[in-house]
């Protein structure tokens, strides 16, 4: 069964579908994991004394929540060096 992370739906699946596969949908699941990451990326910006490396970290929103692919293209692989 897949449903969302609703506390409602996860206690409605367990109590009627004991022996079910649950499984979270997968668009959920990313935005939890792309919140957590931005959070992090925050706070290590914030706990950062250093001003170049402060600089490099503020940019780094888009290329870290990109497509995997695209984090390799040419442009981007130095950064993320």
């Amino acid at each position: 069964i897949a449903t969302d992370l609703s506390a409602a739906f996860i206690s409605s699946v367990y109590e009627n579908c004991p022996n079910a596969v649950h499984v979270f949908d997968h668009f959920h699941v990313v935005k939890l994991m792309n919140e957590k990451l931005d959070e992090i990326r925050r706070i290590q910006y914030h706990m950062e004394k250093d001003i170049n490396k402060r600089k490099v970290l503020k940019g780094t929103r888009y290329l870290l929540l990109s497509n995997g692919a695209d984090i390799f293209d040419k442009e981007y692989k130095t950064r993320l060096d």
